[in-house]
């Protein structure tokens, strides 16, 4: 192997750890001897600034909460790669130098032992890959061929472009390798997600080995045995870069079933729950994700008293990593046949509502996603009628799924919607019109209908629905307080004086209030028309109903309400759109 050139006691590049397994592989698949597994190139030490090493983003957390990708893991393997694209692989703009620093000679060490594994692997084709390194060799005032005279000059620098990083140097060889291997999809699939660039990112290069794994299985599943055998001692490495790098590939090639069982599902569920015990967030970030992914095979669903303690326990984890993955592994596990739907409902009842108002985008919306899949594999029983811990998590959810209609996040909006639409569907609601309606073109009407039918089928929650609602009225998003505002208003409208509490209605007639001193003129213009509906149900439960004082605007096929009066107000013509 090429790995004696590297004999230098420097760090390499990131990417590295699948430059020599990949060699190997092809030029076992040759029928040509492969020899001893070299150290191989130490994965180069990231780039770190305060709080670095607490990786930002989790593997697109949007994509959990899109209606109807729940049974889909967010990976490079599910892009729309066709044959078509795969012929000519749009290029990537020129990874830039910036990420990592330059050290004098390792920059060759990397060309010389990329240039021997290329060799050895017996390729004629990869003269791209060769320009690229010694274009960069040459910004340094090196030329390859003068450093390994004995190497076919096949190349030639066409221009001057501007230096490489050492990372990207390997990504250009690693590209290479896989192209001539006919690995050319796993290529396309990455430059489509941008899984190169953020392989070479100093807070993405997780992510971006992530991707990577999940298109090598989707693709290249003739390496995966070779890699996975690979990866295990690394697993140990003192060197924290490397060991993450090694631990990110292994949690991604756990989506192939054939390489998993190499080791036996005992050993992969005990090294992920270990993992949950580390100190750094970003290992038990990967283990949550491993533990996804095997939540995923058909054949552990038997381990769920295994996984469902740790996923729990995620989701009130402070980084936000942490809790996507967890809700993510909680939406697949809930697709698995026979997946244990009750007591998945009960155990969410008291942790996912708060989700629904994280301060965070990503995990409002993956929360909402999440009920929605609970929603639509537990329907049977809603449909029944049964009064069990999902129905009261519906209930007790309501309030937020329709404010959230009006979230500033377009992803935590979108899931809230889909899934209201999954509730009306389980529990015959019949609005689901009135729910696109309000999303989509701010309909008072809609918003009326709805709260009606709500007001008719849980006369008993509404007293909870307001009180709910109540608390969204201190929001610092105008949109949601000029919702809950308005939201309060049609309650109001639709309830009887004796489903609300004198107490209540006082408490309400108070914040709205104060909120028509909004600065935001939308919310106390809503505040002033809701403020004066709170009265007039308060004045209606202490004398008696004199229909001549009703004037209200009847939809068709609905009843007046019996029990209120609005003394004259019309809501619909108030200014409730949300502009």
């Amino acid at each position: 192997m090429a790995g004696g050139v590297w004999g230098r006691g420097r760090g390499g590049p990131v990417g590295s750890l699948t430059l020599t397994a990949l060699a190997e592989g092809i030029r076992a698949n040759q029928g040509q001897p492969v020899g001893p597994s070299s150290p191989g190139p130490q994965a180069e030490p990231l780039e770190r600034g305060p709080g670095a090493e607490i990786y930002t983003q989790t593997l697109t957390p949007a994509f959990e909460a899109q209606p109807g990708n729940e049974g889909v893991a967010p990976t490079v393997g599910s892009e729309n790669c066709s044959p078509q694209d795969a012929q000519e692989p749009a290029p990537e703009r020129p990874f830039q130098a910036s990420l990592y620093p330059w050290e004098e000679g390792a920059l060759a060490d990397l060309a010389l032992y990329t240039a021997a594994c290329l060799e050895e692997a017996g390729y004629a084709g990869t003269q791209a890959t060769a320009l690229t390194l010694s274009s960069a060799l040459e910004a340094q005032g090196q030329r390859l061929e003068d450093q390994s005279p004995d190497s076919p000059k096949v190349w030639e620098p066409c221009h001057r472009g501007p230096p490489h990083s050492h990372a990207s140097c390997t990504v250009e060889a690693l590209k290479a390798l896989l192209t001539g291997d006919g690995g050319r999809m796993v290529v396309t699939c990455m430059e489509q997600a941008g899984g190169w660039r953020r392989l070479v990112g100093a807070h993405t290069h997780l992510e971006g080995v992530l991707l990577l794994a999940s298109a090598m299985v989707a693709h290249a599943d003739h390496h995966l045995r070779g890699l996975f055998a690979d990866l295990l001692p690394r697993l140990r490495s003192a060197s924290d870069p490397q060991r993450l790098t090694a631990m990110a590939f292994f949690t991604g090639l756990l989506q192939s079933r054939p390489t998993a069982r190499l080791l036996r599902e005992e050993v992969i569920l005990e090294r992920l729950r270990t993992w949950q015990g580390d100190p750094e967030p970003t290992v038990r970030w990967l283990g949550l994700l491993g533990l996804g992914h095997l939540a995923m095979d058909h054949g552990k669903i038997r381990h769920v008293n295994t996984l469902l303690p740790v996923l729990l326990r995620a989701l009130g984890e402070g980084d936000a990593r942490l809790v996507g993955a967890a809700l993510g592994a909680l939406r697949r596990l809930l697709l698995q046949p026979g997946a244990p739907v009750r007591l998945l409902s009960s155990e969410l009842r008291p942790r996912l509502p708060p989700l629904l108002d994280d301060a965070r985008d990503s995990v409002r919306a993956s929360a909402a996603g999440l009920l929605g899949t609970l929603v639509r594999r537990g329907q049977s029983g809603l449909r029944l009628g049964l009064r069990g811990p999902l129905r009261k998590l519906v209930l007790q959810s309501l309030v937020p799924l329709l404010l959230r209609l009006h979230d500033s996040s377009r992803d935590a909006a979108e899931s809230s919607e889909w899934t209201l639409a999954r509730c009306d569907q389980a529990l015959r609601w019949g609005l689901l019109e009135e729910m696109v309606t309000v999303a989509h073109y701010d309909s008072p009407e809609a918003l009326s209908r709805v709260c009606h039918r709500l007001v008719q089928r849980y006369p008993s929650h509404v007293k909870h629905f307001l009180s709910q609602t109540q608390g969204y009225l201190r929001s610092p998003q105008d949109t949601l307080r000029r919702a809950a505002t308005v939201l309060i208003g049609f309650l109001v409208y639709h309830a009887r004086p004796s489903g609300v509490s004198q107490d209540l209605l006082d408490s309400l007639f108070q914040d709205l209030g104060q909120l028509q001193g909004d600065p935001e003129s939308a919310v106390s213009a809503a505040a002033h028309v809701s403020a004066q509906q709170v009265a007039l149900l308060a004045r209606a439960q202490v004398q008696p109903r004199r229909s001549s004082l009703f004037r209200f605007i009847r939809q068709p096929g609905e009843e007046t309400p019996q029990d209120n009066t609005t003394g004259g107000i019309d809501l619909l013509s108030c200014p409730y759109s949300f502009g």
